[in-house]
Parts: structure tokens; sequence; C-alpha cells
């Protein structure tokens, strides 16, 4: 029995299926990800699995579950290739796809499902899955490239809306910082010390080190000319 209470094995589940699952959606991205998600992106998925593994790991995860979590991390944010809006449905139909042409056994696939569902929100998540994936998605606040990819976070805000206001900005800054908690015992007691640093890090950045300020108008011009 593993620590979500499951005694079930999913024996299509394998290294190898992970890896073609990563080959499979690094190639789908490349070739169909929009160029303004240049947060969302390739390295943001890959940063998003190590964090999946990181996590499940701590958490003394079975084996079996980390193929689950790995492959729901692969795949959590491909239906941005399609739309932006309920993006998440539009991946566990691209995940469910991989899956069948590779005959994965309905459970795991209606797990893997149910994991990039849940994960959305820490009011969704209630699953030790669901709150592993919830924790990695927002693990590069941790990170040491944290400052790369608020940078591009903010750039992709602004190409996907248009603009983006100080106060907009300030505020996401606020939501990410001050009042989004980890969910996950590793989340709590590692990662959010380590956003604690960022943050310090940051408020005492000056505005010259941020590049995006300075290529703001240029950018989104280009893009939505």
């Amino acid at each position: 029995m593993n620590k979500n209470g499951s005694q079930i094995t999913y024996f299509s589940l394998s290294t190898k299926l992970v890896e073609q699952a990563a080959e499979h959606v690094l190639n789908l991205l490349s070739d169909n990800l929009p160029p303004e998600f240049i947060f969302h992106n390739q390295r943001y998925t890959v940063q998003t699995v190590h964090a999946v593994t990181q996590i499940s790991e701590a958490e003394e995860m079975h084996l079996h579950d980390r193929f689950i979590l790995q492959i729901a991390a692969w795949f959590h944010h491909t239906g941005f290739i399609n739309t932006n809006t309920h993006h998440r449905s539009e991946s566990v139909r691209l995940m469910q796809e991989f899956m069948q042409r590779h005959e994965v056994d309905e459970d795991a696939i209606n797990l893997v499902s149910q994991t990039i569902m849940h994960s959305a929100s820490a009011w969704d998540a209630t699953t030790s899955y669901d709150m592993i994936l919830y924790d990695a998605d927002w693990y590069f606040l941790s990170a040491s490239n944290f400052k790369e990819m608020l940078e591009r976070k903010k750039e992709e805000m602004v190409l996907l809306h248009g603009k983006l206001s100080p106060l907009e900005w300030s505020d996401f800054i606020d939501e990410c910082f001050v009042k989004h908690k980890y969910l996950t015992n590793y989340g709590q007691e590692f990662l959010n010390n380590r956003r604690r640093i960022n943050y310090f890090n940051y408020k005492k950045m000056p505005e010259s080190e941020w590049s995006f300020d300075r290529e703001q108008r240029s950018i989104s011009r280009s893009f939505l000319s």
C-alpha cells in the first residue's frame, strides 16, 4: 500500500514510458507552442519534472507513484499549444492520447488525469499526487534561477494580455512570495525557506538589474503588431 492508500501496481508504467513521454512532450512543445509562451515552455516543464522527482523522493513515494507524477508533470501544461483557456483539460486529452497509444491501463490514465486537474489550485489538491505536482508547479520561486523565471513570467503576461501595470505585477509578486503556501512537508520545510531567501534578494535588487523593464515595450510591440 502506498502513501495514498492504494494497493494498485501499475505494471504498464515504467522508466521507458516516462522517457517516451518526455521526448513526446518536448517535441510537441518545440513544434507547436505559440511564441508568446516564454515562461510555460520546455525549460519550465523540465524544471517542474525535476521538482516533482525531488519532492516525491523526499515524500517517500513509491516508484510507480513517481512515474504517475512525472508523466503528469510532463503533460500538465501541454494544452497551451491549442488554447489559453481551460488548458489543463486539453493537457489531459493530449496525455490520454499518448497513454492509450502506449496501451497504459485505464486506472493509471485516470490517476494522471486527476492529478493534472486537481493540482491547478491549493483548494482542489487533496491527494499526495495533487499536492506534490502543485508544489512542483511553484518550485521556480525557490530555485536558483528565480530571477530569470520571474522575468519570463512577467514578459509572458504582457505578451498574452497586452499590458501589465506596476500594481498588477506587485500583486502577483505578493501572491507568489507572501500569500502562496506550499502543501507538502518538503515544500513547507525546505522550499519555503529557499523562497524566503529569494524574496529577500528580490526586494534588495535594484530595478536596473531587471532587463524586462527596459525591453518590455519593444518585445510586446513586436509580438502584438
